[in-house]
């Protein structure tokens, strides 16, 4: 298991994007992470978000995909925000390594701009795409990796 990580069943309240039942479920003390199948998820639900935190997240989602480059479907708590270190590493190689693409579900116009401007200023390094629900960010990475696939 991905170091100082720990696996959980309950999570916090508030989150439209939540592990199906029976899924193994990686808290590694700022997000919760589980996988989909052909994806990885996360809830992060703690303020001020670190490079580390990224890193160990990165390290979990490795652990869950097998070792597989997979996309990201990723929910942010209201109080989340990163800092400047967290957002080079999420938009640089180190995550480009790790991740295919990022979906993030967003309910809050705020957290909408947030995004906007973190691709703008730190243009990731793989797609971004926003998503208003779980539904529809689902059936984007099922999209997401069926095209892949076809691509060979």
């Amino acid at each position: 298991m991905a170091e100082g990580a720990r696996e959980t069943e309950a999570g916090p309240k508030g989150f439209v994007l939540a592990p199906p039942e029976g899924a193994r479920i990686i808290d590694t003390g700022a997000a919760r992470w589980w996988s989909e199948g052909d994806w990885v998820c996360n809830q992060s639900y703690v303020e001020g978000v670190t490079a580390e935190q990224i890193r160990a997240g990165m390290r979990a989602a490795l652990e869950l995909s097998g070792g597989r480059k997979v996309p990201l479907l990723a929910e942010s708590g209201p109080m989340s925000r990163s800092t400047r270190e967290a957002r080079e590493v999420l938009a640089g190689p180190e995550a480009a390594a790790v991740f295919s693409a990022f979906g993030f579900v967003v309910r809050s116009p705020v957290a909408r701009t947030i995004i906007s401007l973190f691709v703008r200023i730190s243009g990731p390094s793989v797609p971004v795409k926003m998503f208003g629900d779980a539904d529809s960010a689902r059936a984007w990475a099922r999209a997401w990796t069926e095209e892949r696939r076809a691509r060979g």
